[in-house]
């Protein structure tokens, strides 16, 4: 489990990445790397942070509800702004 939650994590890093690349200019890209990495590393540092809380707050089924909460806020952003 380990192996495939750490390949997915590598994974949605190297996707955004790649669309930091796409999105910014040769000019920006290192500012807009930078940024980017200081994002993914916060949440890094949160997410732990966020989960444990849930789990103290709801018992086991906590870390799940923890993970849902970002996850619905990241799934309705897009649609917002489409």
């Amino acid at each position: 489990m380990l192996l495939i939650w750490g390949g997915a994590s590598m994974g949605v890093y190297t996707v955004g990445l790649s669309l930091v690349g796409d999105k910014f200019a040769a000019s920006e890209l290192p500012g807009a790397n930078a940024a980017f990495v200081m994002v993914y590393e916060f949440g890094s540092m949160v997410g732990p942070v966020w989960c444990g809380a849930g789990m103290d707050l709801l018992g086991p089924s906590g870390f799940l509800w923890a993970l849902a909460v970002p996850a619905v806020f990241f799934f309705l952003l897009p649609a917002r702004r489409g």
